[in-house]
């Protein structure tokens, strides 16, 4: 999908990522890391985020932003795994016609889950705006 932005960094650190790196978002509340994709029409899409969640806690805190709004909040957003195991979580989501700016966020000041890619069905990569 059309990457955006991150706030954190492309890493290489951890085997098994695909492409140039994973987003290793800052340790902070808010840090988050943003995609832009397309969608032909307004229709309810599979997100699926490709993730490990080596941390010390046993779920990551976070949100799942649709176009600026709040559309998945939840104190366990990514749940745990051993360092290097990357798993696939997916969630439906509501895109309208045309482009969408998808945007995964940390709600905690502590380890999140790093992030390989995600995949949206029927919906293409877009220009970031």
């Amino acid at each position: 999908m059309g990457f955006c932005s991150i706030d954190g960094a492309i890493s290489t650190t951890i085997v098994g990522y695909t492409g140039a790196g994973y987003a290793n978002l800052s340790n902070s509340a808010g840090a988050g890391v943003e995609w832009s994709v397309n969608s032909a029409t307004a229709a309810n899409r599979t997100i699926t985020f490709r993730y490990t969640n080596g941390g010390s806690s046993a779920t990551t805190s976070g949100k799942i932003l649709l176009n600026g709004v709040v559309v998945q909040n939840s104190s366990s957003l990514f749940s745990k795994t051993a360092k290097g195991t990357w798993t696939n979580k997916s969630f439906t989501l509501s895109l309208k016609a045309g482009v969408n700016r998808i945007r995964l966020e940390a709600g905690a000041s502590a380890e999140f889950a790093d992030v390989d890619y995600i995949t949206v069905a029927n919906a293409s990569a877009a220009a970031c705006q």
